[in-house]
């Protein structure tokens, strides 16, 4: 099990995870840090407690506004999908009919 010391606001945390995972852990450490230094620019100083927690209700709405976004990306592409299938029915159509006459010239 690999550490992976990160910092929040300025303050240190070490934290256990599994091996080769320590640059994602970074990387989503920076994330957290952006979004915990741009409260306090706005709110002013304010406990460790409620800035986590004020930064956890931040990227759960992005996560939920990212969630409606794909939902409606897979609506339009389900939507889509039956227009292609009922297009390719036709032109199937068309082509059986072309065959057949073909056949019969």
């Amino acid at each position: 099990m690999a550490s992976v010391d990160i910092a929040i606001n300025g303050r240190p945390y070490s934290l256990a995870c599994d091996d080769g995972q320590e640059q994602r852990i970074l990387g989503l450490a920076r994330l957290v840090d952006e979004r915990a230094r741009r409260v306090v620019s706005q709110v002013g100083p304010v406990s460790d407690t409620l800035l986590l927690l004020m930064v956890s209700l931040l990227m759960a709405d992005e996560v939920g506004e990212a969630k409606g976004i794909a939902e409606r990306a897979a609506a339009e592409l389900d939507g889509f999908d039956a227009a292609l299938s009922r297009g390719v029915d036709v032109l199937s159509g068309r082509l059986a009919a072309i065959a057949e006459r073909l056949e019969k010239a």
